[in-house]
């Protein structure tokens, strides 16, 4: 059964994903609408991935941006908090 430690964990994992994309996409020079052309994914998805309010981002999403921003997924997913099981 999942914990309020549970869901803080899940909340902390989406903020530090979501900077980590921010961050790439800054240093591309893309805005949220670009980045989300390039991924095919709606522009307010990639707001809500950014701003950590968007969680459990399917890996073939993860790809998807990726791809978009010209890095490998692991840039995005490496040295994140691992949530407990």
């Amino acid at each position: 059964m999942p914990t309020s430690d549970d869901a803080t964990d899940d909340a902390a994992l989406a903020r530090a994903f979501g900077a980590r994309v921010r961050e790439q996409r800054e240093c591309k020079g893309m805005t949220q609408e670009q980045l989300g052309i390039a991924s095919g994914i709606a522009s307010s998805t990639v707001s809500h991935i950014e701003n950590g309010r968007r969680g459990n981002v399917s890996l073939s999403r993860i790809m998807r941006i990726a791809d978009a921003l010209g890095c490998e997924p692991g840039d995005l997913v490496n040295g994140l908090p691992v949530p407990r099981t």
